[in-house]
């Protein structure tokens, strides 16, 4: 991340527990960057909100020495609600600085974890086991061929608008992340994954499988 930061002027982040503690365990940069600016990828989602895309944005700027800015709407309202919203001048603004973003900082989380830490439906849920969903990115949940099974309507970045932005970064660890990240390999393709050792290990075992 740092040694590309003289080829961005915004950073997308998003949330989640991997994520906050790569912002905790980043070093801190001494000079203030004005140009340089850090956005939260996705609105709020999750009682913590140490978790949320807008915290660890305000973190990472602060790490950066950047400017920041906030997308505290919650990440599950109502259709109708988020449509409504997304038609506010300011939350355009935002969505089109995310659209051309230089950078995006993501996790890859594991499908059925990820929904059940949101609270999705039972139905929801029903639909993600039928559908055989193994990985979730950007509030899309995905099978192992990498095909979209269930998506939910968010404000923010989606995979498609992710697959365009210059630079990806994705961070993910722990053995039972491995499906989860070879069903991403389309969000990957061309970005770097920086993963531990119990991932990798894992990643093999199925590919020998």
């Amino acid at each position: 991340l740092q040694e590309m930061l003289s080829e961005c002027k915004t950073i997308a982040i998003t949330g989640g527990t991997t994520i906050a503690r790569m912002v905790e365990h980043m070093p801190r940069r001494l000079q203030h960057t004005e140009k340089l600016h850090v956005l939260p990828a996705r609105g709020s989602v999750g009682e913590r909100m140490e978790l949320h895309a807008s915290t660890i944005a305000i973190k990472l700027a602060e790490k950066l020495g950047a400017e920041y800015e906030m997308l505290t709407i919650p990440d599950n309202l109502s259709h109708q609600s988020l449509r409504f919203i997304k038609n506010e001048p300011q939350i355009q603004k935002l969505l089109q600085k995310l659209a051309e973003t230089d950078m995006i900082i993501f996790g890859i989380g594991n499908a059925m974890n990820m929904a059940k830490r949101r609270f999705e439906s039972n139905e929801v849920l029903k639909i993600l086991e039928e559908r055989k969903a193994v990985a979730e990115s950007f509030r899309h949940y995905f099978d192992e061929k990498g095909e979209i099974v269930y998506a939910q309507e968010v404000i923010g970045v989606s995979p498609n608008m992710a697959k365009k932005i210059p630079y990806r970064i994705a961070v993910a660890g722990g053995e039972e992340k491995a499906r989860a990240i070879l069903a991403s390999k389309a969000l990957l393709e061309g970005g770097y994954l920086i993963l531990d050792e119990e991932a990798a290990r894992s990643i093999v075992k199925v590919l020998h499988e």
